[in-house]
């Protein structure tokens, strides 16, 4: 990779993500809770990089709220995730 290609990956790294991607949810104790979806954060690394250009790696993962909940299945889980992309 030259040093052009690696700024242009720098700068577009750099760029906020589009405000209209960050969802809103219920979490534990009704406290709302922000996020980006996978596919979006994805998205936006398959933009910078190229699809095949990045990995990922599971660094933490912690259950931080798990209730008996009205759904199919009959539960809710909340997850912490801390992913780093290589």
């Amino acid at each position: 990779m030259n040093d052009t290609e690696q700024e242009r990956i720098n700068k577009r790294l750099a760029e906020p993500l589009d405000p209209a991607k960050i969802r809103t949810r219920e979490g534990p104790s009704r406290k709302k809770i922000q996020y980006l979806s996978g596919a979006d954060v994805a998205g936006a690394l398959n933009d910078a990089l190229g699809a095949t250009g990045w990995g990922r790696r599971i660094e933490d993962l912690t259950m931080i709220h798990h209730e008996a909940r009205p759904s199919p299945d009959g539960k809710r889980q909340v997850w912490d995730v801390l992913a780093r992309a290589t």
